[in-house]
């Protein structure tokens, strides 16, 4: 993952992705920023992700906004982590497993034609 990508955590559920791209473009040239939210909510989920044009003022804003007070909550800023293992990948390696164990191959079949 880049180092002009942030994880910001602890956000208000009132926040949403212009209320954050106005605070952290005081910081810099923002070129994407993601309030990440509930797939069946549609609600935030409370975090998200800045990207920054360059990984000098995604260090300027980590410094600046960090432990800052955002709409009431105090913000945790960090460079953005790849997602570790439990991820999708290992799931959906599970259910083709389990799935060829059971001998429900047309399953895997389906599911495998729905994800292409």
């Amino acid at each position: 993952m880049s180092k002009n990508k942030l994880y910001v955590g602890n956000l208000s559920y009132k926040v949403d992705d212009d209320m954050l791209r106005e605070e952290f473009s005081k910081y810099g040239d923002v070129i994407e920023v993601a309030v990440v939210l509930d797939r069946d909510t549609n609600r935030s989920r409370g975090f998200g992700f800045v990207t920054y044009n360059t990984e000098a003022e995604a260090e300027n804003a980590k410094e600046k906004l960090r432990d800052v007070d955002f709409h009431g909550r105090t913000l945790t800023v960090s460079d953005a982590n790849p997602r570790g293992g439990g991820g999708g990948d290992r799931w959906y390696e599970l259910q083709i497993r389990t799935s060829y164990k059971c001998g429900l191959l047309k399953w895997v079949v389906v599911a495998m034609a729905i994800i292409s």
